[in-house]
């Protein structure tokens, strides 16, 4: 992640606005790293699939991000907290 930042803090990206009747294209600069927070509610037992859970994820994120990025990695860390998560210490 660092090595991307000194490389390209930003990207440059094309934005396209319906404008008086016709269609305008604007550049813009997108981060390649945003931070937010996510928060968790509503967990427990997933009614739609037996022996799994559910929750219910709050976040927000800048124009231009996508959210299912932002779970993917969200999903990917709780994995690797859980698996060395000892409770007993």
């Amino acid at each position: 992640m660092l090595s991307l930042l000194q490389q390209a803090a930003t990207l440059p990206y094309a934005r396209y606005r319906w404008t008086d009747g016709a269609i305008r294209q604007t550049e813009g600069l997108r981060p390649t790293v945003v931070q937010t927070r996510v928060r968790v509610d509503r967990t427990g037992a997933d009614i739609d699939t037996p022996g799994r859970y559910a929750c219910e994820l709050a976040l927000f994120l800048p124009t231009g991000c996508y959210a299912t990025n932002a779970v993917a990695q969200w999903v990917a860390w709780t994995a690797r907290t859980a698996a060395t998560w000892n409770p007993g210490t």
